[in-house]
């Protein structure tokens, strides 16, 4: 591979009725139609051009968000993500992963569309995605009683895309409460009947 766009070989001679085959590979940077003609050339000016063929290069081309159902909630409660994988390219993306890991302090608590924990990280399987196909799923965490920020990404694999990436974070703060104190003063003193 030397990367060119075209190449010479020397086929030696040929005699009549004989032929020679020549595989080539070559590798397209973009997406397209690409044309491809091939010439044989002789000594005493003889030349022959070959059909040409076309050849079609499609891509998938993953893309993936990752929103928060509060961005801001009291320690304690759960924290939903709501995850969104499409196939925004012209061709199949083979084998569709998305992973999500569990950050650090906080726990699974469920998924949908078939989401499973396995070690810290929840796995969703699409196989192959068509062109203009998305998936959309959730995941359910649990920070405990542990206040800060929890920041949760998640990445789509292809057999055949590059990783994309997304994530979303929740503040979680304490909750607020008032104390009421009561306090009971002596009653006052009922009047004594009086008698007549």
């Amino acid at each position: 591979a030397d990367g060119k766009s075209s190449f010479e070989q020397n086929v030696g001679n040929l005699a009549g009725g004989e032929s020679r085959t020549i595989d080539f590979m070559a590798k397209a940077t973009r997406t397209g139609s690409f044309n491809n003609t091939a010439s044989a050339m002789a000594d005493g000016g003889l030349k022959a051009d070959s059909n040409t063929t076309t050849t079609v290069v499609k891509n998938c081309n993953l893309a993936i968000t990752k929103k928060a159902a509060n961005t801001k909630m009291f320690a304690g409660r759960n924290a939903s993500f709501t995850i969104t994988v499409a196939n925004n390219g012209d061709g199949v993306a083979k084998n569709v992963v998305v992973e999500d890991p569990v950050p650090a302090g906080a726990s699974f608590v469920s998924a949908t569309e078939g989401g499973r924990l396995a070690g810290n990280v929840v796995t969703w399987s699409f196989g192959d995605m068509a062109p203009g196909a998305s998936k959309t799923m959730q995941v359910v965490l649990s920070n405990g009683a542990n206040m800060g920020t929890l920041t949760n990404q998640a990445t789509a694999k292809s057999a055949c895309c590059p990783n994309v990436n997304a994530s979303d974070a929740v503040v979680f703060d304490s909750i607020p409460a008032i104390v009421v104190e009561l306090i009971d003063e002596p009653d006052p003193q009922a009047p004594r009947p009086r008698s007549w």
